[in-house]
């Protein structure tokens, strides 16, 4: 496999450089990483939970994803689509219920957790420390 962080393609005539695939990669993960925090933010929120914040987390993950192999990275990646899947439908339940007039937080806990769970498992799989898990009362 080669290392794609090294491949950049000049656009002729105008002398920039286009980023190179694992530039790319890094912004889209980074961007699907955000996504993702946001959605356990809204079930911690109708769980009526606290988010733990680590500041640094989020440049550890895709610093972490930058220096990985390919085929880590696409477990990683893999797992990352996992969660989404998970948490799209999840929160469209819990928005559901909340415009139906019901209470969500029985519910939103157990996303949040499960959430975190499969989050923390990314974090240890790429190598990066995290909290100990969301603070359930």
């Amino acid at each position: 496999m080669s290392d794609v962080s090294n491949i950049f393609h000049d656009h002729p005539g105008d002398g920039s450089v286009s980023p190179s695939l694992a530039d790319v990669a890094s912004r889209n993960m980074a961007d699907k990483w955000d996504a993702l925090e946001q959605a356990g933010e809204a079930a911690a929120m109708l769980a009526g939970q606290a988010a733990p914040v680590d500041s640094g987390q989020k440049q550890r993950f895709l610093k972490a994803m930058r220096d990985m192999d390919d085929a880590r990275r696409d477990i990683v990646a893999n797992a990352i689509s996992d969660i989404d899947a998970m948490m799209q439908p999840g929160l469209v339940a819990l928005l559901a219920t909340v415009r139906n007039g019901h209470e969500p937080s029985s519910a939103a806990r157990i996303l949040w957790c499960e959430f975190d769970m499969a989050r923390n498992g990314v974090l240890s799989l790429a190598g990066v420390t995290h909290s100990e898990g969301p603070a359930v009362t």
